[in-house]
């Protein structure tokens, strides 16, 4: 009767991820590409946080296709191939990676594409932006049939292409020097 009363037991706060641990990158993560120059073709590109060396990429290649009627759940593939020395200073061999699920971007010549496929072959959660806005945000792609990237020194190439089958070139500057 006298004292403090006991206070009901409260409920176990969930316990806080660090913004540390939730800035990590998982899984296949994400693949950056930063043009220098377009002659010659002169790139960076990151797997993860970890840099490949131009010299030791074969190449990458995103195919985005829309639903046909041969291919009705349309397709989703991007394929980086590279050289890769083995832990014991063996020769390098040439291994073939598959990218998706993660996000590729590409950056050169003041323009930007990003794409996010957050599944291996399916075009459920997958998206595309262009640019970067002043604010920030970009502009997303909508309504496009496919999408076609390769790069393969010494041509990268981005051809974007709409249900009438027009095609854009995403970034003109390297096809055309």
């Amino acid at each position: 009767m006298f004292g403090k009363h006991e206070k009901p037991p409260e409920e176990a706060e969930p316990a806080r991820v660090s913004a540390a641990e939730r800035a990590k990158i998982l899984g296949g993560g994400l693949v950056q590409v930063v043009v220098i120059r377009p002659q010659p073709l002169t790139y960076c590109l990151f797997v993860n946080d970890h840099y490949v060396d131009q010299a030791d990429v074969g190449s990458l290649f995103v195919e985005i296709q829309g639903p046909t009627q041969d291919a009705p759940d349309g397709a989703v593939q991007a394929t980086l191939e590279h050289q890769v020395k083995p832990a014991d200073g063996g020769e390098a061999v040439t291994q073939r990676t598959e990218l998706f699920p993660c996000t590729v971007e590409i950056v050169g010549f003041g323009r930007r594409l990003v794409i996010v496929a957050a599944h291996a072959n399916s075009l459920e959660g997958l998206w595309m932006e262009l640019g970067l806005k002043p604010d920030g945000t970009t502009f997303e792609i909508e309504g496009a049939q496919g999408l076609r990237v390769v790069l393969d020194d010494p041509v990268l190439s981005a051809q974007l292409t709409w249900p009438d089958g027009t095609e854009e070139d995403i970034f003109p500057q390297v096809s055309e020097t």
